[in-house]
């Protein structure tokens, strides 16, 4: 995922997520939300794609070593799936979206 300045969702990370890809984004916005870095997947704490870049390199450094292209992988994709579905689905979301709303409503009746 390419480094964004503001992204309020990230939803390219959950989707990559939701299909097992092992996903790199900066810890900012919305992906940093969703991102836990080393749990379901890895970030970088910088807007540069230069920052990107070094942790993609090393990264794939690592991926050449057992450890991290069988166990730890594998482990960080299945964290990332198990966020996805009980937090991210389709109901979560509409319950989410509707609470903001009766929230900003509520608060217009104060006003």
């Amino acid at each position: 995922h390419s480094p964004v300045y503001f992204e309020a969702f990230g939803l390219v990370v959950a989707e990559a997520m939701a299909n097992e890809v092992l996903v790199i984004g900066s810890k900012h916005g919305g992906v940093g939300e969703i991102l836990k870095n080393n749990k379901t997947g890895y970030t970088f704490d910088s807007f540069s794609t230069e920052a990107a870049a070094e942790l993609a390199i090393i990264l794939e450094r690592e991926i050449k070593k057992v450890s991290l292209a069988d166990e730890s992988r594998e482990k960080i994709i299945s964290t990332a799936m198990e966020l996805i579905k009980s937090q991210y689905t389709m109901d979560n979301m509409i319950k989410c979206i509707e609470l903001k709303y009766k929230k900003l409503l509520h608060s217009d009746l104060e006003s």
